[in-house]
């Protein structure tokens, strides 16, 4: 069993009483962005992460990837779509 974490109001993260089984996570987040989350979260969990975000540039993208992040999606996207890509749906 991994270690998980989840990020509470105070600034810290606590391991859950439940199983996470993926995080969807934005970056423009208005406590604590997107990347410091993702960064501590992969310093603890191999927890799957998609960033979904309105932050569309190269940079942005490359930055996620080497943050952790195991896919990275922007905004406006398909679900549908993008489930289909993933064998999922």
């Amino acid at each position: 069993m991994n270690e998980q974490c989840i990020y509470n109001e105070r600034n810290s993260f606590y391991p859950p009483s439940f199983t996470i089984d993926l995080i969807i996570l934005d970056i423009m987040m208005p406590k604590l962005d997107g990347w410091s989350v993702c960064k501590r979260i992969r310093e603890k969990s191999v927890v799957p992460i998609i960033i979904l975000t309105a932050r569309s540039d190269e940079e942005d993208t490359l930055l996620g990837f080497e943050l952790g992040a195991d896919d990275y999606v922007t905004k406006p996207y398909s679900p549908r779509v993008y489930w289909q890509g993933q064998n999922v749906y």
